[in-house]
């Protein structure tokens, strides 16, 4: 392990909307601050095709948000450190964080906007399809798809507009739900239902995937085939804290414990957006987040001052 020798005020885990506020408001505060991100910068705003409730910004293109995240925080001249996460301790007053490249870093303070994963498809073949044919970013590999019929799993939000961004491209779409209603917001419901090469196959469920070096068809309700070339699964979020090496911060689904101030029960360790037990899950909620728990560790710092 390389030890480095520096100690920050505060390390981020994450840059998506939530990490990238809080480093902007504490690098504005004068923290010496760093951001560790593995990833593209932006998090999971690079992966949406529209963003259209982000006040200001309407119907806009989710990579061209993320840039402007990043441009900011690079306005801000925030530091940050292009490593993975594999463990998070605390040793008396500093935070020990050891890297996949075998670096470990000194914190005064922590921020986790390490936001969550993809809930991956639980059927035969799915992990072998995956990336031929079994995708979870339609906007990553949509454009792979260009005029073949393609399946979106999922009555949420996130499906129903990658639905939506996906007919665009595609001859035809296939939206499956296991319910008989959708959870998403009624203007995507009902923009979905416009779309004629949209077809929803309610109180439905995805059983088998068919096909030999990539995929072929998919089987509904254990008895319909349906060929497709491509399958799209928005079946839920995990969230991102494995690396997180402290007993009893996190509910039952694996979320952050926090309170209004975004502190957890370790003092010293903050968390912001998707990864805390928020009741919203939106770009917004994520960036005011960030800023809130930016306070409770300048509080902190101060307080330990």
């Amino acid at each position: 392990m390389k030890r480095q020798n520096k100690i920050y005020d505060c390390l981020i885990i994450g840059a998506g909307p939530a990490g990238l506020s809080a480093a902007i408001y504490l690098k504005r505060a004068s923290v010496d601050v760093a951001v560790l991100e593995m990833g593209p910068i932006g998090g999971k705003t690079n992966y949406i095709s529209i963003v259209n409730n982000y006040l200001g910004l309407n119907n806009s293109f989710g990579p061209d948000l993320a840039m402007k995240f990043y441009e900011h925080a690079q306005a801000n001249k925030i530091e940050f450190i292009a490593d993975e996460v594999t463990t998070v301790t605390k040793s008396k007053d500093l935070f020990v964080i050891t890297s996949q490249d075998d670096e470990i870093y000194y914190a005064k303070s922590i921020i986790v906007a390490s936001g969550s994963l993809e809930k991956k498809l639980d059927l035969p073949k799915a992990d072998i399809f995956e990336h031929k044919g079994v995708s979870y970013c339609a906007i990553c590999d949509g454009p792979l798809y260009k005029n073949k019929d393609v399946a979106v799993i999922g009555g949420g939000n996130s499906a129903l507009e990658e639905a939506l961004y996906l007919s665009r491209i595609v001859n035809k779409v296939y939206l499956i739900h296991r319910r008989d209603e959708f959870r998403a917001d009624e203007g995507i419901v009902n923009e979905v239902k416009k779309q004629k090469n949209i077809e929803v196959l309610y109180s439905s469920l995805v059983t088998a995937l068919f096909g030999d070096t990539k995929l072929e068809a998919i089987e509904i309700n254990g008895k319909n085939r349906i060929d497709v070339s491509a399958l799209f699964p928005y079946i839920g979020l995990i969230p991102n804290t494995n690396f997180l090496k402290f007993d009893n911060l996190c509910n039952k689904d694996g979320y952050i414990l926090i309170n209004n101030n975004g502190e957890t029960i370790v003092e010293g360790l903050f968390a912001a957006g998707d990864v805390a037990n928020g009741p919203m899950k939106q770009i917004v909620t994520a960036s005011a987040d960030g800023a809130i728990a930016s306070k409770g560790v300048l509080n902190y710092l101060q307080n330990k001052k």
